[in-house]
């Protein structure tokens, strides 16, 4: 079979060989991307107020991909996985026990850069899991999955929407996101940021992604919601911390001596009766009753332990 006269490449985006020559431009729906830059050349048509509106894939072209020009999106094949013993049919979400051998859902590939090796032990990473313990307490507290030890099927269920969650978690706290230009992710601010401008922009973000995930639910495609709910998820968790309450100052140049002390504050599960847990309780319910958010900045409603 010859490839020749073949118009798609990379994401599946068609190519435009004759405006810069092979490969070097691609058409989308919206925009037009250059492939050497990695930038679109007009502006983003949904507005991005912490990234740049040229700015391709969220500057992460190897997790993500942007097909229409639009909207960066994680590229799953989400309509049939298996986990842990349970076939999933994302279009109808079924679950059916099975004795086969399992068959790993598809991995969300994380970058791993030598900053990240060398970063600090963050409340996400290693052995250090105070957002997953939150996560998985959360769930289980949640209405949605109240009767999971009597129910084999929901327990499975609640293990892969936790799968799915942590997941998101340790994306949202990945180093590339801990410089100064991402603070407001993790309930901070950087130094041209006054407090109040970071919690818009925390807020906008959390938002925006929860109505990604409601609108993900919604058509079935139900691991990009939960991804999308999680990295919502992971913002307010972080506001919660002793060592961001308040959106403190994040420049993403501390001292390994200043990291350390960050770090020491948020190393250990607060408890049940944390703000941490009463956030992540509140947040994992109200999605799946599949309410809308209240009015007002999301950072106001709660405090830091």
């Amino acid at each position: 079979m010859s490839l020749e006269g073949y118009r798609f490449g990379y994401q599946g985006s068609e190519k435009d060989n004759e405006f810069k020559g092979e490969g070097n431009s691609y058409t989308t729906e919206f925009r037009q991307l250059d492939t050497r830059l990695g930038r679109w050349l007009s502006v983003d048509p949904v507005i991005q107020p912490w990234q740049s509106s040229y700015c391709s894939m969220d500057n992460n072209p190897i997790l993500l991909n942007d097909i229409k020009g639009k909207e960066s999106e994680i590229p799953l094949n989400s309509n049939d996985v298996e986990v842990e013993g349970i076939s999933i049919n994302n279009d109808l979400w079924s679950f059916q026990t099975n004795s086969t051998p399992v068959i790993p859902y598809q991995q969300i590939e994380l970058i791993v850069t030598n900053s990240e090796i060398n970063s600090p032990n963050w409340a996400s990473a290693y052995i250090f899991t105070v957002h997953q313990l939150a996560n998985e307490i959360g769930l289980k507290n949640c209405a949605h999955y109240n009767n999971w030890k009597n129910d084999e099927v929901l327990e499975k269920r609640m293990n892969y929407t936790l799968s799915v969650l942590n997941e998101a978690t340790v994306w949202a706290d990945g180093a590339q996101f801990q410089t100064s230009k991402y603070s407001f992710r993790h309930a901070m601010r950087n130094e041209n940021q006054t407090i109040t401008e970071a919690k818009i922009l925390a807020d906008d973000f959390v938002r925006k992604h929860y109505e990604i995930a409601l609108n993900y639910w919604g058509k079935g495609e139900t691991k990009l919601a939960l991804y999308n709910l999680g990295v919502a998820l992971h913002t307010l968790q972080d506001a919660t911390s002793p060592a961001h309450g308040g959106f403190q100052l994040w420049t993403g140049k501390e001292t390994k001596e200043e990291e350390i002390d960050h770090v020491s504050q948020e190393l250990f599960y607060p408890g049940e009766n944390s703000n941490l847990q009463k956030t992540t309780d509140w947040f994992i319910d109200l999605f799946f009753s599949q309410k809308p958010l209240p009015k007002g900045n999301l950072f106001d409603l709660f405090g830091h332990d």
